[in-house]
């Protein structure tokens, strides 16, 4: 559910390895991203394709967070991710010490799968995109690694970058709002509430908002950072650190992710408080070691 340019690139990379590899008939089905439509769309499958099929699960730690449900119709699964799993599939393939899903997915490469240029480019951007352009704990020499062998199959860097880091004139109103308005405790945590009149006003969608949380990581004073966005019944977190572990706290409300990236919900804005306070001990407590 809402996917990232992780969980889309290595799902366009990985289809485009194996129709170009293998004798197989393979569907991307799931969600699709406005502003990752330039990489290709999902495919409408009926029920019965998945009876007899593999289904591959990549990028995602849980059964709750897989947008089509129809994946326990497989006769198989197998699931390639760099999240710690939380439920079990028939198969697991699972690194955490990789930046991205499509770093491990670029990998097999080297095992004789062959990739076009679109592949590439969807696995390129998935990389990129969770790596938070190279800047993230996880980032090693494998992943610039993995990188140069996907220029080496025609990636263009500014061709993606010009596709991939461009606004809507409203969206960049909207990052001016953002600026002009988040929070910062004592403690170093800053964070922006978004309420539903914010999305109309500024006419986003709620993926274009959700963009913006890394506009707070830059301020010196700031241990962590979030973005809190109304969406329909619930306040979804997108909660980031550049050095506490966050993971656990995002765990406790109904969310979880990497240590110092993680997504969490609040049923509503009366828990705000409560949430601000334990990050903030969080922070406290990180600052004390």
């Amino acid at each position: 559910i809402r996917p990232d340019g992780d969980c889309l690139g290595s799902m366009i990379g990985l289809k485009d390895m194996i129709i170009n590899t293998f004798d197989k008939n393979v569907k991307i089905v799931g969600e699709n991203s406005d502003s990752l439509e330039f990489l290709g769309k999902c495919d409408l499958v009926d029920d019965s394709f998945f009876n007899e099929a593999l289904g591959i699960i990549l990028d995602v730690s849980n059964y709750e967070r897989i947008s089509d449900q129809r994946f326990k119709l497989c006769k198989k699964t197998i699931r390639i991710d760099h999240h710690p799993h939380e439920n079990d599939f028939d198969i697991e393939f699972e690194d955490t010490k990789k930046i991205a899903t499509a770093e491990i997915v670029t990998k097999f490469l080297d095992y004789g799968l062959k990739i076009t240029k679109k592949g590439a480019d969807a696995l390129y951007v998935g990389i990129l995109t969770d790596s938070g352009s190279f800047k993230y704990k996880n980032v090693s020499a494998n992943t610039f690694l993995m990188c140069s062998k996907l220029l080496d199959m025609g990636v263009n860097v500014d061709e993606i970058c010009n596709k991939l880091f461009v606004d809507t004139y409203e969206a960049l109103k909207f990052k001016g709002y953002v600026l002009l308005n988040f929070k910062t405790t004592k403690d170093g945590f800053s964070y922006m509430c978004v309420t539903n009149d914010d999305l109309k006003k500024f006419n986003i969608t709620y993926e274009e908002a959700s963009f913006t949380v890394s506009l707070m990581a830059s301020l010196k004073q700031t241990l962590t950072y979030a973005l809190f966005i109304e969406n329909k019944d619930s306040i979804r977190i997108r909660l980031r650190s550049k050095g506490p572990r966050i993971d656990l706290l995002a765990n406790k409300y109904n969310g979880g992710g990497h240590m110092l990236a993680s997504g969490a919900t609040l049923p509503s804005w009366d828990m705000l408080d409560k949430f601000i306070s334990e990050i903030d001990e969080i922070n406290k407590k990180y600052m004390n070691n």
